[in-house]
């Protein structure tokens, strides 16, 4: 009988980022694999389930819960801290029911994409089976995510994983001052292309500018409006569009105070949650990624891939994705000036050619994450750890 490996989700939402490059990166590995797959899902939802079933991969339907909750106001975090407690209890149940589920499937590891669901590592630990933990975040830094139990509690717990994978070289200088560095691998994202025949975009006037990610603190969309009213006051014409959930809705009063404050409303949209960011994207010519700590930038690369500008915060894995001035721009985390002075000078440039010669040497640099490595480098993660390597 083949080994059996259970994949666990941390949700069913088929546009999170963490889903769709776990599922992308599953399919590659049931094509070209040994084992026998399940995959775990904390609700139903069958645009999923139906993607693994013709991958041949057991979807399983789970009642299971992340322990987190989300610093904010007090209100907000005093709310979130009490969902947390009461989803943490529901955990400790859970916690059992795997543990059946193991053993009943015959499951010989278990492998848990990203690090706020921890249900599956101490399920796995229990029943003395191995365990794989795909970490994909900075939870606090980024997310403003703390575990109700603690950090210290988290370290232990991941400390038993027979390995740690995480996405970016920022993220595995983290881990490794906590976790064994033997146990930590670097595996990037790959990001699906659209088209072989790309369109590099040419930077027009008015600037448009595209900002993707969550409406929440450490996305840091206020940079971005206060660097727009830094142009504003120098003349420079530009409209920006924020494409992207409200996750913090007291930052997000902040963020649209901020814009009334200083009469840009004429000038931003937000979007809200996008399906098609590919006709976003083909609108827009410069895509700012303002974030305080981007685990690895899925955005970053799609934007490039769609041919466009990429100005980058230089933090988190951004540095790892853009060289400055090479392959895109990067300015200091939190400095507004020096982003608009970034946008200045590409609305002053008169050498087309040179914005062009970068835009497209980030396309190029950006192919390096479309193949299928990360499927196949976690396969032979998975196959090291079964082989007892």
């Amino acid at each position: 009988m083949k080994k059996r490996i259970l994949v666990i989700f941390h949700d069913a939402a088929s546009l999170s980022g963490a889903s769709m490059s776990m599922l992308s990166s599953l399919q590659e590995m049931a094509n070209h694999s040994r084992f026998d797959w399940f995959c775990m899902l904390p609700e139903h939802n069958e645009v999923i389930e139906d993607r693994l079933r013709e991958s041949n991969i057991t979807p399983v339907v789970f009642s299971y819960w992340t322990s987190v909750y989300r610093r904010g106001s007090v209100a907000d975090t005093l709310r979130s801290f009490a969902k947390c407690c009461v989803k943490e209890l529901l955990n400790t149940i859970a916690v059992h029911k795997l543990r059946r589920f193991i053993a009943e499937n015959k499951i010989t590891l278990v492998y848990t994409n990203t690090s706020v669901i921890t249900v599956g590592a101490r399920a796995a630990s229990r029943s003395k089976v191995p365990h794989i933990w795909h970490i994909r975040e900075f939870c606090e830094e980024d997310h403003h995510l703390h575990f109700l139990l603690g950090r210290k509690w988290f370290y232990r717990i991941a400390s038993q994983s027979a390995r740690i994978i995480v996405i970016s070289r920022a993220l595995a200088k983290k881990y490794q001052q906590h976790i064994s560095e033997d146990k930590i691998r670097v595996v990037y994202n790959d990001i699906p292309l659209v088209s072989t025949e790309m369109q590099l975009h040419s930077i027009r006037y008015p600037l448009r500018i595209l900002v993707t990610g969550s409406i929440q603190p450490g996305k840091r969309q206020m940079d971005v409006i206060s660097a727009a009213k830094i142009l504003k006051q120098r003349g420079i014409a530009f409209h920006i569009s924020f494409a992207g959930k409200i996750q913090d809705q007291d930052y997000a009063r902040k963020v649209r105070q901020l814009i009334a404050d200083s009469r840009l409303s004429e000038s931003v949209t937000f979007l809200g949650l996008v399906k098609d960011m590919d006709t976003i994207r083909a609108e827009n010519d410069i895509a700012v990624v303002p974030s305080e700590c981007e685990a690895f930038g899925r955005v970053t690369i799609e934007a490039l891939l769609a041919g466009m500008l990429v100005i980058a915060s230089d933090t988190g894995a951004n540095p790892e994705l853009i060289k400055d001035k090479s392959t895109g721009f990067l300015f200091r985390c939190g400095d507004s000036a020096g982003l608009a002075d970034i946008l200045t000078s590409l609305s002053e440039t008169s050498d087309k050619s040179q914005l062009d010669t970068l835009i497209g040497r980030g396309y190029e640099s950006a192919l390096r994450f479309t193949g299928e490595n990360s499927g196949k480098n976690i396969n032979l993660i998975v196959s090291s750890v079964l082989d007892g390597e």
